[in-house]
């Protein structure tokens, strides 16, 4: 008989069955993207200057792939690569 009592004192508080409600799932706050304030060629590699709010970071990436460029707009990103394409071509060329 305990549990009955139990579900009477829930009935009480949520309603006659005991519904809680519906919770909404935890969603990360959406932020804004990342921008390339300065961009500039440094032997093989690139070095960037990304503003991310009010921090303003220095970066050096020598991949295409580089995980940190998820956080670009489109744009920059693009700009990013064409870079980095240009450089590796360059590369190439010189060894070749």
């Amino acid at each position: 008989m305990r549990g009955a009592s139990n579900m009477r004192r829930l009935a009480e508080l949520y309603g006659r069955d005991g519904y809680q409600g519906t919770f909404k799932p935890p969603v990360a706050a959406p932020r804004d993207r990342a921008e390339v304030v300065h961009l500039r060629r440094s032997n093989d590699h690139v070095l960037l200057a990304v503003r991310a709010g009010a921090v303003v970071k220095t970066m050096r990436i020598g991949a295409i792939d580089a995980a940190v460029l998820q956080t670009l707009g489109t744009d920059d990103r693009s700009r990013v690569h064409g870079a980095l394409a240009a450089i590796q071509r360059e590369v190439a060329d010189a060894s070749a």
